[in-house]
């Protein structure tokens, strides 16, 4: 039985399972981050393609509160899986995107 989504959802969703694929990854590997994807899409009504950082981080803290840290390593790998190849949305934040590096003001 193969699962119904929203549409923007649906495709984003295909594209991911035919790149997990492409990219050699194992079935079991597949399975683990497409379960991450489908969970943080029901979690925010299936748009995911614009997620900010203060939603992406209650929604992990629900996650390891919810499940385990094992489930929020794959669910972060997923999302990051997805977000590699989409466009940029104003306001959102990239899952690898690293926070700018603090430098000590000198005087």
């Amino acid at each position: 039985m193969t699962p119904e989504f929203p549409e923007p959802f649906a495709l984003h969703y295909d594209c991911l399972l035919k790149r997990l694929k492409l990219h050699g990854l194992q079935p079991e590997t597949i399975a683990l981050y497409s379960n991450g994807i489908r969970r943080a899409g029901a979690y925010f009504a299936y748009r995911i393609d614009a997620l900010t950082r203060e939603q992406l981080t209650d929604y992990f803290v629900h996650v390891v509160d919810q499940l385990s840290w094992s489930t929020l390593k794959h669910n972060l790998y997923g999302l990051k899986s997805t977000t590699r190849n989409l466009p940029p949305v104003a306001g959102a934040t990239k899952l690898s995107q690293k926070p700018a590096k603090k430098t000590k003001a000198t005087i």
